[in-house]
């Protein structure tokens, strides 16, 4: 399970990367074609929002996998050590439930969503990265 989780997390670090490259990218073209040609880009701003969507969810997948994603632990410190861990994974598993709660909704409202205004890019495929970061 181990080599699964680090597997997990770094394709999560690379695909996250891969979308602030492309926002950065994407925002320099932009600002140049804006300001130096004056031509901009009609579809950056909706690509970059897009893309931080991914880089936003990606990142959330990437930090609950390291468990790195921030925690109040004024309560849990109160505690003798096995109460800690107890707490600890029943908290984990709060946040396990509540994803996987999430994800049937979400999935029933994917199919509903319509394409986007600039990009003519189906949303679903979008806001599909909610079901995948969750799960």
């Amino acid at each position: 399970m181990n080599t699964l989780n680090r597997a997990l997390q770094k394709i999560e670090a690379i695909l996250g990367g891969l979308c602030l490259g492309a926002i950065l990218g994407i925002m320099l073209v932009n600002v140049v074609c804006r300001y130096f040609l004056n031509r901009p880009i009609f579809w950056a701003e909706e690509a970059n929002n897009f893309l931080f969507v991914w880089m936003g969810y990606l990142g959330f997948a990437y930090a609950m996998g390291a468990d790195s994603h921030i925690r109040v632990t004024l309560l849990e410190n109160l505690l003798p050590g096995a109460a800690r861990r107890i707490f600890r994974v029943l908290g984990d598993l709060v946040v396990i439930a509540t994803c996987f709660w999430l994800v049937a909704p979400i999935s029933r409202v994917l199919p509903q969503l319509h394409k986007s205004a600039a990009l003519g890019l189906p949303e679903k495929y979008v806001y599909a990265i909610l079901p995948i970061s969750f799960l």
